[in-house]
């Protein structure tokens, strides 16, 4: 998992799935790296199926990665000199 602009990403071998925060609800984007190298599709409409399995994985892991991104964010400050 990582951070993609305003979101969060999750890249398997064939499919990154990046869930963007939005104020009314979040937006979904699945890309296809074997068809779409350059990731110019979203192909989340045709393949709800992949879409659930990919945001059950996600929110598993997704308040762990969240506080470990918190907890670098504060180590990195802690060492800044202004």
């Amino acid at each position: 998992m990582g951070f993609w602009k305003d979101g969060i990403s999750m890249r398997t071998e064939k499919f990154r799935l990046v869930k963007f925060f939005r104020d009314e609800e979040p937006k979904i984007e699945l890309n296809d790296h074997f068809v779409d190298s350059d990731k110019n599709f979203n192909k989340a409409l045709d393949n709800l199926k992949i879409i659930d399995l990919l945001l059950s994985i996600m929110k598993k892991h997704e308040i762990d990665f969240l506080y470990k991104a918190l907890e670098l964010t504060i180590i990195f400050f802690e060492f800044q000199v202004f």
